[in-house]
């Protein structure tokens, strides 16, 4: 529902009183234990999330189901209330790690016991190579937790854990084309993804084609992806939440990683400061552009480099309170080749700066805080100087600045149900520039359009229950407040799970989401065009419903995983330029736009090897993605440009032997739409341009299909001992069959000869930027 209102006082109050609860929340009989503490790595110091916790009645029942069960939380801490008197038994399990088994006596007047443990990691081979769901984890329905060392033994162009295109080989994901970043899931574009570094909004988390993400895969610790009707703590986005967190450093010593490859290098360095404080600093640097220079000097393709520089540094303050610094910073630049028809140079960087604050707020609850700054920007100068086809210009720049406090509380409800709630107030400031037309002038001019300050607040509530012995379901509101309209909304989530057998389980779950950020895109260009626009008092929020129904199960005594899961959802409010729109600096952004509606909806398959010296998956999308405006296609249906039809994708990585590791990784998509010229027209001079403009006569909307989009990529990883340096030589064989997949085309003019003179015709031009590669390279941990 919507409440229109006169002033945020409100908003703030409810905030306030929320937080406030969850002392309410948290208090227990005395008549009962409570236990709870932090789990760390023994030898690093580092908090181990998702580490599962057992309490038995004694040790005769450890084959059975246990008294009380928990994971630790993302900050590795964990509280189990309500424990009877008496004596138990205690079991802490992590993959990686030795099993820790201790005895607990709960007796006397003290009700609290403060129990942190350590862990001891072991050398295993690991059998579970693949990322799925956490069937456990029902408050988080079409989940998927990837742990980065299980993704070293795929193929990649850098040599390194390649994040983003390890995600887009699961069910739901997609790759627009090979210069598109960000991740496209069920339908949605990437802005509709909710991407957090440490709980901070990233607004670009990748690097060009996705290769590599903006954090180095050396710095995370964790890596969580919601592919759809995400709980009430998310918001913001309507399609999915990416939710990174990064390591802290080593509390044992001070140690590295070097990596040297032919077209990239990266470095992480971490150690303790003192007993109580650590920090990691991770760099990379790609310079593709240098390669090209040197092997393809009067090639078309595009020239590219990057980036990027992660920090954090953590403070134990006391045994309750811990403080941490994280940064990020990137920088990505895409220019043409000195022979190319046009001239391009895109550009953008992330800046990231966040302080956070954890603390024990009691033996069941658990508090954090966080205070960020965001800034990103993104370019875009296409200048054609040869041609007289407007399409062929365009220079935009978006300049985007947040400011975000939030506070988390961590609580437990009677009879174990764990319980979250929170509040986050963001302060945003947005600067566009715009033009069909590039000049040094209007780049000068920076800033066409009026600045735009707003701010949204939104607090949530969300829990668990164990309804029956099978059941067990979380529901959760979200409640945000939304300054430029006045308006104040609710968002119902909902999420179920019910176990069929103990290897086999359905799964559902709802959620309404809204969003106040558009990426704007020109449809007719195929290079990167990003414009962000804010909601304001003219541009309404995009609003989604979503709906998930699935199906896990486990066969083969647990060897092989099955998942299939269908999803439908609805969306309003979004944004896209008209047609032939004119993008001169006296034009505002609003008066460009048109809005309309949109559907995803399909079904998605999966089948998982998780034992082995071989595993893989194999996972199968069926999608549609629909969209409908009344000033765009006339008014009819129309695909856009990421929907796919069919995806498929193939994974195998086979262990050869104990330090000689073989990857295959092959995708099949077919192709995207496109919106293909069929006719020309000329309109006489205006604006800046004092020459006559040529405008293209359109098909329907992305009615015109580009070939099937597919490769094979190969990985061979080696690892040795050299004195006592721990060592490993990749070689990856990036498109084996050197399949030419188009990430743009772009219409210009040519002149052709006539008996009367010269005619402007149309010429169309394709680019691809990455053929068969080898690449080979040597990291080192020191």
């Amino acid at each position: 529902m919507t409440l229109k209102i006169k002033n945020s006082f409100s908003i703030l109050v409810l905030l306030l009183f929320l937080e406030a609860s969850g002392e309410l929340f948290a208090q227990e009989a005395f008549t009962y234990y409570s236990v709870s503490g932090f789990i760390k790595d023994q030898a690093t110091g580092e908090f181990l999330s998702g580490t599962s916790i057992l309490i038995y009645r004694d040790s005769l029942s450890i084959q059975g189901p246990p008294l009380k069960g928990i994971n630790s939380n993302q900050y590795g801490y964990f509280a189990v209330p309500e424990l009877p008197s008496g004596n138990f038994i205690l079991i802490v399990r992590r993959l990686g790690y030795k099993t820790l088994t201790r005895e607990l006596r709960l007796s006397g007047k003290t009700p609290f016991l403060r129990l942190d443990l350590e862990l001891e990691s072991q050398d295993i081979r690991l059998q579970e190579v693949v990322v799925k769901g956490r069937k456990s984890d029902v408050g988080v329905v079409s989940s998927v937790e990837v742990s980065p060392e299980l993704l070293s033994q795929l193929p990649s162009l850098s040599g390194e854990v390649d994040l983003f295109r390890s995600l887009q080989l699961l069910p739901g994901l997609t790759q627009n084309n090979e210069l598109s970043t960000g991740l496209y899931v069920r339908g949605g574009s990437p802005d509709q993804t909710l991407t957090l570094l440490d709980g901070v909004i990233v607004y670009n988390p990748s690097h060009l084609g996705n290769f590599a993400s903006t954090f180095n895969s050396d710095a995370l610790q964790s890596v969580k992806l919601i592919k759809g009707a995400f709980p009430a703590e998310y918001g913001g986005r309507l399609s999915s939440v990416l939710d990174i967190k990064l390591r802290s450093g080593s509390k044992e010593r001070h140690k590295g990683i070097l990596g040297l490859g032919l077209i990239n290098s990266h470095m992480t360095l971490e150690g303790p400061m003192n007993e109580n404080s650590t920090y990691i600093l991770s760099g990379r640097k790609m310079y593709y552009d240098a390669f090209q220079k040197l092997t393809d000097k009067n090639g078309m393709a595009p020239r590219y480099n990057f980036y990027d520089l992660n920090s954090k540094f953590s403070f134990d303050v006391s045994k309750n309170d811990f403080v941490s610094f994280s940064a990020l910073l990137s920088s990505d630049k895409i220019y043409s080749s000195p022979g190319n028809q046009v001239s391009y140079d895109i550009q953008w960087q992330n800046a990231i700066a966040s302080l956070n604050w954890s603390q024990v707020l009691s033996n069941s609850r658990f508090s954090n805080t966080s205070l960020s700054y965001v800034n990103y920007s993104f370019k875009s100068i296409l200048d054609d100087t040869t041609s007289r086809v407007t399409s062929s210009d365009y220079y935009s720049v978006s300049d985007l600045v947040d400011l975000v406090l939030r506070k988390d509380v961590e609580f437990y409800l009677a009879g174990n149900n764990p319980g979250k709630l929170g509040m986050e107030i963001s302060l945003h400031n947005y600067k566009l520039t715009y033009s069909d037309v590039y000049s040094l002038l209007i780049e000068r001019s920076y800033g066409n359009e009026k600045d735009i300050t707003n701010y949204e607040a939104a607090t949530y509530l969300q829990s668990e229950f164990q309804v029956t012995s099978r059941l067990k379901v979380s529901p959760g509101l979200r409640l945000y407040f939304f300054n430029a309209q006045k308006k104040l909304n609710l968002e119902p989530r909902f999420s179920a799970l019910y176990s069929l057998t103990d290897e086999a389980s359905i799964k559902g779950a709802f959620s309404v989401t809204n969003q106040f950020l558009h990426l704007i895109v020109r449809n007719d260009i195929s290079l990167p065009t990003d414009l962000w626009y804010p909601s304001t008092d003219k541009i309404e929020p995009s609003a989604s419903r979503q709906y998930v129904m699935g199906l896990d199960s486990y066969f083969s005594d647990k060897e092989y995983f099955f998942s299939v899961e269908g999803y439908y959802k609805d969306m309003k409010n979004l944004y896209e330029f008209k047609d032939n729109a004119r993008y001169n600096p006296q034009t505002s952004v609003v008066d460009l736009l048109t809005k309309g509606s949109g559907e995803a909806y399909g079904l998605e398959l999966f089948l998982n090897k998780l034992s082995g010296d071989f595993s893989g998956w194999v996972g199968y999308t069926l999608s549609w993605s629909r969209r409908k405006f009344d000033e765009l296609n006339a008014g009819q249906v129309f695909y856009p440009r990421f929907d796919r039809r069919h995806d498929i994708s193939v994974i195998a990585t086979y262990r050869l032997t104990e330090f000689l590791s073989l990857g295959m990784t092959w995708t099949y998509a077919t192709g995207q739409g496109y919106t293909l010229p069929i006719g020309q027209y000329q309109i006489g001079n205006i604006d800046l341009d004092p020459n006559e403009r040529v405008q293209f006569d359109y098909t329907k909307r992305n009615a015109y299909k580009l070939p099937a989009y597919h490769k094979l990529d190969l990985n061979l990883t080696y690892k040795f001992f050299f004195n006592s340096l721990q060592l490993e030589t990749y070689l990856n064989v990036y498109n084996v069959y050197n399949r030419h997949n188009p990430f743009a085309y772009y219409a210009s003019e040519v002149q052709k000869p006539t008996p009367d003179g010269t005619v402007s015709l149309p010429k169309f031009y394709s680019l691809t930027i990455f053929p068969f590669m080898p690449t080979v390279g040597i990291t080192m941990k020191f």
